[in-house]
Order: structure tokens, then sequence, then C-alpha cells
């Protein structure tokens, strides 16, 4: 008896919601169409209808965000020569082996 119940209560919350979803669709699209305004005007709606929004309060920038922005914002470094960029690559890769032993692997 009470599965009964919860089963009922259940469609008609559902039913509801469906209406309500129908409707709200319903008038969007009824309002979309009265609003939308010619082209020539291009759907400008008067200030007097906006709604009225606090603007939002800006947050200041951390250092480590500002460190990070200034970093994106310098250009990638550029070797004059392959011999330049081979000497980079090795230089990275000695690191790598040198101090990839305190660190365990993660990968899968």
């Amino acid at each position: 008896m009470r599965l009964g119940k919860k089963v009922k209560a259940g469609l008609k919350l559902g039913a509801k919601v469906t209406g309500g979803v129908v409707l709200a669709g319903l008038g969007y699209a009824l309002g979309s169409k009265e609003q939308g305004g010619s082209k020539e005007q291009g759907g400008v709606v008067s200030p007097d209808l906006l709604p009225s929004i606090p603007p939002a309060e800006a947050r200041p920038i951390s250092d480590t965000r500002r460190d990070i922005n200034r970093l994106q914002a310098l250009p990638e470094p550029k070797f004059r020569t392959p011999e330049q960029r081979a000497s980079a690559i090795q230089s990275t890769d000695d690191f790598i082996a040198k101090y990839s032993k305190f660190y365990p692997d993660t990968r899968p």
C-alpha cells in the first residue's frame, strides 16, 4: 500500500514538473516572437526594462596569479642554433636523471 502511494505521488510530481516545463517553454517561445523587434532595431531593450543587477566586486589578484600572468605573457624562448637547443634538452634530461630517484613513479 505504501509503495502505491509513493508511485502515485511520484507520478503527480512528474506531471506537475512536466506541465511547468511545457508552459515555460511555450511562454518563452511566444514571448521571444513578440519582443524580437525588427531587424532595424536589433532587438534593443529599453534601459528601464533591464533588471538591476549590482556590479560584482572585483577580487584582488594574488601574487601567484600575477606571476603566472606575467610568465604567460613572456615570449617563448627561441634557440639560435641547433646546438643550443640540443644543449638545453640535454640539461633537462640530466636534471630529470639526477632528481627522479627522489620522486616515485606515479604512472598507472
